[in-house]
């Protein structure tokens, strides 16, 4: 039987077990600490990013709910208006109220239909009742659009 060198195993054995301890050190230190701390700093930004949307949208919709306010009062001076002027100025339709981030204000929109002229859409700030746009072609759809997705 041979003789077996165990000093020169057990040296070779704490070499081997310190060169792993350094590489698992290692590589906790430069690759696994790095990107834990990048996923967490990730998270927190999107959770930033979520709470910006999600208070965005509380606000519009604060800001269309007080847009509903006007709603009553808006109708009762079409009305209004329908009862004294449907002969002479036309007649007033209302149509969609709600806040526009474009504009910075409530508005809303009417279609008017004037005797020997036609259909114009109209749109006004609802608190002020001051006119915003006139659009005698008749695109409705459209420029709700145009005003809504400025919400966005």
């Amino acid at each position: 039987m041979e003789n077996y060198n165990w000093d020169g195993f057990y040296k070779k054995a704490k070499i081997f077990a310190i060169i792993i301890v350094s590489i698992s050190v290692a590589y906790y230190l430069v690759i696994f600490l790095p990107g834990k701390e990048k996923y967490k700093r990730e998270t927190e930004e999107n959770k930033k990013v979520e709470q910006e949307v999600a208070k965005k949208e509380n606000d519009l919709e604060q800001k269309n709910a007080s847009c509903l306010n006007n709603a009553d009062r808006i109708k009762k001076g079409i009305e209004e208006h329908n009862s004294q002027y449907a002969t002479s100025l036309g007649i007033k339709i209302m149509g969609d109220l709600f806040y526009s981030s474009d504009i910075g204000s409530c508005i809303y929109f009417t279609r008017e239909i004037i005797p020997n002229d036609g259909v114009q859409i109209v749109i006004r700030d609802a608190v002020t009742d001051k006119i915003i746009e006139i659009n005698k072609k008749g695109e409705y759809e459209s420029l709700v659009e145009k005003y809504k997705t400025s919400n966005e």
